[in-house]
């Protein structure tokens, strides 16, 4: 199942008042959460921290599209500048199958892989080769520095 989600913003007022110094003598707190739960957390986390992740001086000027596939735990976040409209052919559920893991961690120096729109069209028009075709765009471009997805 694939969710899409929408940001919800929550004060600090909405996450209770039970806040203490230490916890009382052999007890403990949990928290167990669902996949949508989950990706409602990772896709905050992402809104919060987009000029870091994506090394961007305003993440107010662009916008930002997120998949999560349950199925697979896979996640993808893309960001574009909003003065560019994407191509017709964006599909972010065909992208997020076809686009290989660009990282082991949000907080790796190589995060992000940068393309463009017509690159990006590429690997969704060929459907049958898109690793491939991602492996050739990357290793084309031989850039030393982090870019973007």
């Amino acid at each position: 199942m694939n969710h899409v989600f929408r940001l919800n913003w929550r004060s600090e007022n909405t996450m209770g008042s039970n806040k203490v110094k230490h916890l009382k003598n052999t007890t403990c707190r949990v928290i167990k959460i669902d996949k949508e739960a989950l990706f409602e957390f990772i896709y905050e986390m992402v809104i919060d921290n987009l000029e870091e992740f994506f090394d961007i001086i305003d993440g107010t000027v662009v916008t930002s599209h997120h998949k999560f596939d349950s199925e697979c735990g896979e996640y993808i976040c893309l960001i574009k500048d909003d003065r560019y409209k994407l191509p017709d052919i964006f599909d972010i559920e065909k992208l997020i199958s076809n686009i290989p893991q660009t990282t082991d961690s949000f907080y790796s120096p190589n995060r992000y892989k940068e393309m463009t729109f017509e690159e990006i069209k590429n690997i969704l028009a060929n459907n049958s080769n898109n690793s491939t075709e991602y492996s050739r765009i990357v290793m084309q471009r031989n850039t030393p520095t982090p870019t973007i997805i």
